[in-house]
């Protein structure tokens, strides 16, 4: 089976089970992309399309890749997202314009200059608007990371301040990427307090955009990974049934490698070398389909 079969298998059982939204990656080059996007749009998935500037900006130069302010770095990361729109718009409901811009490893630069993030953000969203006017905008950022005395090292409430401050009402959705029990501390039960934070900073839709559990080593087991799925799922309840401004969730992630760097490559609900599934996929349809008619955006994240 070659790369498209096995993703377009993945994408109908996706979508047999019930689960309304994936969340993929726009990459390079953009047109390599549109075999994919079209088969989860003809499938009927709805589509969050995540096009970071780190991504997009590889190979173009030493200076744009790092942001100098005389390399045209704004210019070309531009450029590419109108390009991606201009290929991808008709499958993609929701554009996310660049992915954690206030986490310090993924993101170091942007993490230190908070302005630089904002003119990320306010050059992407004025590429797509260029190029489809009716486009609909996410951004998100990394929950709050606190030290062993409590002092958090990572922040959320400065960028989503500034957005609300600066951007305002072009960007349709926050989105907040927490994990309980694995990057961050504390358990599920913590979500609702933890959303309500942020909408009280933003204002506006919240969604959790990413989320998850890793097994292996010295980790979570399988059956602390289903078990958790339902946590977040109860946890949430409320806000899933009664809460206007909360969107939804996008879980992390459909399958990985489940080998080499702890706990990041161990968040799937399915090993990678052969889609083997673990429990955590069951309950995670099950949460899905129990709350299919609240009109939220539940999805899962899909690496191709």
């Amino acid at each position: 089976m070659n790369a498209d079969e096995r993703n377009k298998e993945n994408l109908c059982k996706i979508r047999d089970a019930g689960i309304p939204w994936v969340r993929m990656d726009v990459k390079k080059p953009v047109i390599e992309c549109e075999y994919i996007f079209r088969e989860a749009y003809d499938l009927g998935l709805g589509i969050i399309a995540p096009i970071t500037s780190k991504r997009m900006l590889k190979g173009h130069g030493f200076g744009k890749r790092f942001y100098f302010g005389n390399s045209g770095w704004e210019e070309k990361w531009k450029n590419l997202i109108e390009e991606s729109v201009e290929k991808l718009h008709e499958y993609v409901k929701i554009w996310q314009i660049d992915n954690e811009l206030n986490h310090p490893w993924h993101n170091t630069l942007p993490f230190l200059n908070k302005q630089l993030a904002v003119d990320i953000i306010k050059t992407g969203i004025e590429a797509v608007k260029n190029t489809d006017s009716h486009a609909k905008i996410a951004v998100n950022l990394f929950h709050e990371l606190r030290g062993p005395l409590g002092f958090p090292y990572v922040r959320d409430e400065t960028l989503t301040r500034l957005f609300k401050q600066v951007l305002g009402d072009s960007i349709d959705i926050l989105g907040i990427d927490i994990y309980r029990g694995s990057w961050h501390r504390g358990t599920p039960a913590q979500y609702p307090e933890d959303v309500e934070r942020i909408h009280n900073l933003w204002q506006g839709d919240i969604m959790i955009m990413e989320t998850g559990f890793c097994t292996g080593p010295f980790k979570g087991s399988p059956n602390d990974q289903a078990q958790h799925v339902k946590q977040v799922f109860s946890a949430l309840e409320n806000h899933m049934r009664s809460v206007p401004w909360f969107s939804g969730i996008m879980w992390y992630v459909y399958a990985s490698s489940h080998a080499k760097i702890f706990c990041e490559n161990y968040f799937g609900l399915h090993k990678n070398e052969n889609m083997e599934e673990k429990p955590a996929w069951a309950a995670f349809v099950d949460e899905v389909n129990r709350f299919s008619t609240t009109g939220k955006k539940l999805g899962i994240m899909y690496h191709y």
